[in-house]
């Protein structure tokens, strides 16, 4: 029978996901073409600086200028915020000297231009030519577009003139329109615009729009707009900027300043912010005369004085109102008593409704006094009714008038945000073309069709706001059309680099916009201006090393051009069958993946992005048992139970019965190997590891799976050594035409500048291999997991995204039955999923956990990380850090070596979870430790940390530092809310409450020092049943507590941060307690058969090393008798192999630069020797080897 396969809810959905992605691209083409309409056409209403008020008559005094000053420093505020919490979660240089003062220079021309066209220019033309002014800021980078295209010797010739006369046509369009603002912008006089503002305010027939009169050309010419638009474009060069610019002699280091501004933008733009907020208040003040930053309009202050006139008339006593009509009586008598200054009463009601009987008795004077109480109470509810509806009426005038007189400031930088927000996701979501593009150049055009249209039918309500239109009649209106249709053509040239896209998916927003993203007043234009001019620019790539030795004819490396390959890595042991077929099933899929992806590219001509190499790994530990009659060893029915249900899992992916077939059998030095080739013509790699032969457990076989494809299969390889006589010429396009030799320090830099490594290995590999390093994935598994093909991917675009991730992690779901787990799925939501998002977004991962996470090749080879991985345990504290957590041990190596680790939310997985006490208690004992021990080597060292990882900050470390205290102190807060609630519930005294509490916890303690494991599962299990009743008490205690002393008693306190910090909580010291047995224990652990697996690099003579790098090239094929000699001689290997591993580790494990480098020369003196014939073993002999003749070879290494 095939085992059915979980069905997928994406094919299911798939045409409803379709449809989603139409109305994305919908709602994102509709929301940014909105928001650039609306923040165009509030700029232009609050620079028109008229308005509908009488105390706005004149215009200097205008709201509309503070209005516009919080519009211009809105963005400037929020660069500050941001750019201040980045740099406090992360390490980031600080700019020089020189740096800053150009930078500021440049941004202070920009404020200036900025403030001195919306100050001064704009509010003295219409709306039409307010928005030709606004499009003209394109000058300079349409200058040093045309510049930069005529010197880019890659293009060839006709495209290098067509570019040259497409974007001269551009430069000429915007050069020219400075000229024509200057002779025929037509701008208003003073007498015009006082002449409108008068009409706008007297006459009550202009509701929405004023026209302009016809304008004369007398004394026209402005030189402010010129200046003005220069000095705003001028803001745009870094993007624009493809090389350094010459006047006459004189060099301008644009390159330089713009790779520097990679590297310190954080904190130079928080210093930008506060120069550029600054600056706009003092031009404001000088370009405004008599400017107080007035917010007042007269219409809300006459409507908040009439709303407190009428609550005074309504609080005034009702007796001094005089009552004409009758009103109702009550014939109560108490309620007569005490009541004699009242002057009316009337008893209609109390008739009315009882009858003229009821009142017969009353005498004259007690109806007097009974009718003044009635009238009085009656008013007073009539009153407090009264007030209420008025002051809910008085609130919604308020907030109507509000927006009618501050509504424009509110859509404009509701509008700006929206437009920068939803205008990125566009770019991120690689819907660039519909969702930013076409809404961006629209933007102009329905603006200006929107003001001709409103000035003619006046369909839009702007309340006191007017729109000032331009003149009805004359050739000028068709002139300034045309006018706007050439600059709105050169703002298309000028930016069409956004209509070709280059980016991947989710990139950051740095790489897609030259930061700061937008401006108050030029957003639309600034976001198209600032959108990179090329997505794969090498400052982006670039790291701490100097790129000044890159020419221009080099080719930068592109991570989207090379193809992925990844490796699963598998490790099991004693897996369920069950368990075994939800790991097959994921590498069926994923070969099921990579074969469609590779025949679409095949066949179809299709370019997939996302197409990988695969091929997957199986590590079995303790695969062999040994038979009793004739000692040899053989698979163990784990083994045989995996081969069993490989078919089923085949069939249940395929939906159909097929059959792998048998595998091809290798013996090895290390076990056996089993190879199948799967039907997507990706290979299945079982490695059977004999304990005897080779070390068990987890990490020995993640360190064997790195020497072997990142150290044998990329590094081992001869052809992929640089050679030492190779030499690069590069052609210098500066001053001379000759060819100039770098030096080896330059070469070292030169490559370097397109990768992030801090490894010497790469300086003497080709570029190929350090290339190959950086685009190979491990994608580390456990035997029970279950995945798709599409988190892989999208753990893959994690790395690609950014070279300094060193490892991505997905969302671990665990699946099982029991109350076990369902205790674990709570936790894992809280304590994994929550916790790895904060960390993500305040810092980095800090646990990449080792059953689903993708790790890069180049971050384990990296000289700290996978020789300091390989150390072999020999105190009781490295067994705790090494072997109980590798995963979280592996993690800190990438962080202390500045790595970073992402987490992916969307890539789930699906991981079988402990279902019985003791294998929860188990798992639970080795995490909590070892936890513990990597979070204190790592705060140990901090500052390093910092250093050299810039997602790593102060603040982070000192988050996880408290986080450090609180887990330690969680046992005591146990302790000491369990002593008060005893002292609540049993009535004890403090005294006996502390005994009760404390010797559980020390019997425990001992029992888990002293006893053995099985015991120890009892006692814990009984403790923890014991610890959960106790726990309902301490509940109870702790609300008795709460009623008896408030909610700032010690143990509802200790509650409270219980809930919020404490990870593990009565388990943990259980967990703790029981490991105290294994560590003290760690000396008498046996010690191996086999040598450590780290490279044997010695101060030998050349001998020596010639016949050890021999060995690890030539690999010579070994029988059994040489094995057996090797056996022999293991205690005078292992003590030559400990003093020699002195000489080359430090106290650490960490190899030095000066031995690297001594090895590496042997190495290479060692290949120069066989090139020259010195050593017989040829090429052709290596790459001839056989199989297990391979292993030999690797093992040897």
């Amino acid at each position: 029978m095939i085992p059915r396969e979980r069905v997928s809810t994406s094919d299911t959905f798939r045409p409803f996901l379709r449809l989603f992605k139409v109305l994305c691209y919908t709602l994102l083409f509709c929301i940014v073409l909105g928001s650039a309409v609306a923040a165009k056409t509030s700029i232009l209403l609050m620079t028109s600086s008229i308005v509908k008020d009488e105390n706005v008559r004149s215009v200097d005094n205008s709201p509309t200028h503070t209005m516009l000053i919080i519009s211009i420093c809105f963005p400037y505020v929020l660069w500050v915020i941001g750019y201040t919490a980045k740099s406090l979660f992360g390490s980031c240089a600080w700019p020089s000297l020189k740096t800053t003062t150009v930078m500021l220079f440049i941004e202070l021309l920009h404020s200036f231009g900025l403030c001195l066209m919306v100050f001064h220019i704009l509010p003295k033309t219409d709306m039409a030519r307010c928005l030709i002014h606004l499009s003209g800021i394109f000058v300079i980078p349409a200058f040093l577009k045309t510049l930069f295209v005529i010197t880019d010797k890659s293009l060839s010739g006709i495209k290098r003139v067509t570019l040259t006369l497409i974007n001269g046509i551009a430069f000429l369009i915007q050069f020219g329109n400075l000229a024509a603002t200057c002779m025929f912008s037509i701008p208003l006089t003073d007498g015009e615009k006082q002449s409108l503002v008068n009409d706008v305010i007297d006459n009550t027939h202009v509701i929405t729009t004023i026209q302009r009169q016809r304008p004369l050309f007398t004394n026209r010419i402005i030189w402010e707009v010129p200046m003005a638009l220069i000095f705003v474009s001028l803001s745009f060069w870094e993007n624009y900027a493809e090389g350094d610019l010459y006047i006459c002699s004189f060099k301008i280091p644009l390159l330089d300043w713009k790779k520097n501004l990679l590297l310190v933008k954080q904190r130079l733009y928080i210093l930008i912010g506060l120069w550029k907020i600054g600056w706009t208040l003092i031009f404001a003040v000088l370009l405004v005369p008599g400017l107080n930053f007035n917010m007042n309009f007269s219409d809300l202050n006459s409507v908040a004085g009439n709303h407190t006139k009428n609550n005074s008339t309504d609080l005034l006593p009702l007796a001094e109102k005089k009552i004409d009509a009758p009103t109702i009586g009550i014939t109560t008598s108490p309620l007569v008593s005490g009541i004699d200054d009242f002057s009316q009463i009337n008893l209609t009601k109390a008739i009315k409704d009882q009858g003229i009987k009821s009142v017969l008795h009353l005498t004259e004077e007690m109806l007097d006094r009974e009718q003044k109480v009635t009238g009085k109470n009656q008013n007073i509810t009539n009153m407090k009714k009264n007030n209420t509806s008025n002051d809910y009426r008085y609130i919604s005038e308020v907030i109507r008038l509000n927006f009618e007189k501050y509504g424009v400031l509110y859509l404009n930088i509701i509008s700006n945000c929206l437009m920068a927000y939803f205008g990125s996701l566009a770019c991120k979501l690689c819907m660039q073309l519909l969702g930013f593009t076409v809404p961006m150049f629209l933007a102009t055009p329905i603006t200006f069709g929107l003001i001709i249209a409103q000035c003619n039918d006046r369909f839009i309500p702007s309340y006191i706001y007017v729109w000032v239109c331009p003149e009805s009649k004359g050739d000028i209106r068709l002139f300034h059309l045309f006018w706007l249709g050439a600059i709105w053509i050169s703002q298309i040239i000028t930016t069409s680099h956004i209509w070709f896209p280059r980016n991947g998916r989710m990139a950051k927003v740095d790489r897609l916009f030259v930061t700061p993203l937008r401006c108050g007043i030029f957003t639309d234009l600034s976001l198209t201006l600032r959108r990179r001019l090329n997505d794969r620019d090498f400052n982006l790539f670039n790291n701490e090393e100097e790129c000044s030795f890159i020419s221009e004819d080099d080719e930068i490396h592109k991570a989207d051009d090379v193809v992925p390959q990844i490796y699963a890595c598998a490790t099991m042991w004693h897996e369920t069958r069950n368990e075994m077929i939800q790991l097959l099933k994921s590498i069926f899929r994923m070969d099921v993946d990579h074969s469609g992806r590779s025949l679409a590219q095949k066949f179809y001509c299709i370019r997939d992005p996302d197409y990988y190499e695969f091929e997957a790994h199986i590590f079995f530990d303790d695969a062999f048992d040994v038979q009793d009659d004739n000692h040899t060893s053989v698979p163990n029915e784990f083994v045989a139970e995996f081969v069993d249900c490989i078919d089923d899992a085949l069939s249940s992916v395929h939906a159909r019965q097929l059959q792998l077939g048998p595998p091809m059998r290798t013996s090895t030095p290390y076990g056996a190997r089993l190879t199948w080739r799967l039907p997507g013509s990706t290979k299945l790699v079982v490695h059977l590891k004999d304990r005897q032969k080779i070390r068990h457990k987890k990490r020995w076989s993640q360190v064997m799976y790195m020497y072997y494809l990142l150290g044998y299969r990329i590094l081992a390889q001869p052809e992929n050594l640089l050679p030492r006589d190779e030499r690069i010429f590069v052609s210098s396009s500066e001053e001379t035409n000759r060819s100039t030799r770098l030096t080896s320090s330059q070469l070292r830099h030169r490559r370097q500048a397109s990768h992030f490594t801090r490894s010497v290995i790469f300086n003497y590999t080709s570029e190929e291999v350090h290339t190959q390093a950086e685009n190979t994935f491990i994608l580390t598994l456990d035997g029970d997991v279950e995945f798709k093909p599409d988190a892989v991917r999208l753990l893959v675009d994690r790395l690609k995204k950014n070279k300094k991730v060193g490892a991505a992690c997905g969302r671990i779901h665990p699946i099982g039955s029991g109350p076990i787990v369902w205790y674990q799925e709570f936790e894992y939501a809280i304590g994994h999923w929550l916790q790895k998002a904060t960390e993500h977004v305040f810092g980095c991962v800090l646990c990449a956990p080792g059953c689903f996470s993708l790790f890069r090749g180049s971050a384990l080879m990296d000289d700290n990380v996978a020789r300091c991985y390989a150390i072999r345990a020999s105190e009781a504290g490295h067994y705790v850090q090494y072997d109980q957590g590798e995963d979280r041990w592996l993690s800190t190596l990438l962080l202390q070596q500045g790595y970073r680790i992402d987490y992916c939310a969307a890539s789930d997985a699906l991981t079988h979870a402990p279902e019985t006490f003791s294998e929860f208690f188990n798992q639970r004992r080795r995490w909590g430790p070892s936890t513990l021990a990597n979070l204190i080597d790592l705060l140990g060292d901090w500052k390093n940390t910092v250093r050299l990882n810039d997602n790593i900050s102060t603040p982070y470390v000192l988050y996880q530092f408290f986080l450090l205290v609180s887990t330690i102190l969680g046992p005591a807060t146990v302790l000491l809310m369990m002593a008060g609630a005893f002292t609540v519930v049993f009535k004890t005294t403090v005294l006996e409450s502390y005994v009760i509490s404390l010797v559980p916890a020390i019997v425990l303690i001992v029992v888990c020092t002293y006893a053995k494991p099985s015991t120890q599962i009892i006692v814990a299990t009984i403790a923890s049943a014991c610890y959960a009743i106790v726990m309902t008490i301490v509940l109870v205690g702790t609300v008795g507590t709460a009623i008896e002393g408030g909610l700032t008693s010690p143990n509802v306190v200790f509650l409270c941060i219980q809930k919020f910090t404490e990870k593990y909580k009565v388990q943990e010291v259980i967990a703790k307690a029981m490991e105290l047995q294994r560590v003290c224990n760690i000396e008498n652990e046996p010690e191996p058969d086999y040598d450590d697996p780290l490279p044997d690099y010695e101060d030998d003579d050349l001998e020596d090393d010639d016949e050890t790098l021999s060995t690890a090239y030539t690999s010579s094929s070994s029988s059994t008798t040489d094995h057996a000699n090797q056996q022999t001689n293991g205690v005078f290997k292992r003590s030559s192999l400990r003093r020699r591993n002195s000489a080359v580790f430090n106290r650490r494990g960490l190899t030095t630069g000066r031995t690297l480098r001594r090895a590496f020369e042997r190495r290479y003196r060692y290949q120069l020797q066989k090139e020259k014939g010195v050593d017989q073993h040829s090429e052709s002999s290596f790459n001839h080897l056989k199989d297990g003749e391979l292993n030999d070879g690797f093992l040897s290494v």
